[in-house]
């Protein structure tokens, strides 16, 4: 399991809308649920879930994205799983971190410091 926090300069729904085109387009990542929420003081969350096959596992790995600008500043908090490639080991030969790796790509131009 690889997980990160990142804060971004996007709306949740851009940041969201930024993820699923980019991790389709270099790695076929499909996105398999999306969910957003405006809470009564107007501050948008959303939530996506992506999926990605790898060989070297030989299994499917998920990519949950949470985003929220709750607090004024568009924070995301990444986390794969689901990788790894046996039942009792949790080893998954760096795929949840490649998986997170590509999300802060297509982000890195977003990303406050």
């Amino acid at each position: 399991m690889q997980n990160e926090d990142w804060k971004v300069s996007l709306s949740p729904k851009e940041t969201i809308d930024i993820l699923e085109k980019e991790l389709d387009k270099f790695t076929c990542a499909k996105c398999l649920d999306r969910y957003a929420i405006q809470t009564q003081q107007g501050a948008e969350v959303e939530m996506a879930v992506f999926e990605q096959y790898y060989m070297r596992t030989g299994n499917r790995a998920t990519l949950t994205v949470l985003v929220n600008a709750v607090d004024g500043v568009t924070n995301v908090h990444f986390v794969a799983g689901g990788s790894s490639n046996g039942i009792f080991f949790r080893f998954d030969w760096g795929a949840s971190e490649h998986f997170v790796n590509w999300a802060k790509e297509a982000l890195k131009a977003y990303r406050l410091e």
